[in-house]
């Protein structure tokens, strides 16, 4: 069965709030699967292109539009569509700062 992630991203300083869903493969930690399918996709190619495309300022705003989902589907999550019927055995919700810069220090090590 599947876990139902809700990724509620929050700007607190202007006070928004968007969510994403996504399906993970039963998970200890869902948000630090995450992590590190953003991190792998990160260090490919596709990946620093995005990252120079954000000015260097990668968030979870860029997540949600630029992760592809086969990334994604690599290490058990799937993203929910809106309509999309699905059957999960908990829910869990993961709150984060929608600002957060999550570009892995090894990208400025390449770049040394």
């Amino acid at each position: 069965m599947m876990q139902l992630v809700i990724l509620m991203r929050e700007r607190a300083w202007e006070n928004q709030k968007w969510t994403d869903l996504f399906r993970v493969a039963n998970s200890e930690n869902p948000e630090e699967t995450m992590r590190n399918a953003i991190k792998e996709y990160l260090l490919t190619d596709e990946g620093k292109e995005d990252i120079k495309k954000t000015s260097e300022d990668f968030n979870w705003g860029d997540v949600v539009t630029y992760v592809p989902e086969s990334v994604w589907n690599k290490h058990g999550i799937m993203s929910v569509s809106e309509g999309e019927q699905v059957t999960v055995t908990n829910t869990i919700v993961v709150e984060v700062d929608q600002d957060e810069v999550l570009i892995p220090k090894e990208y400025y090590q390449e770049e040394e």
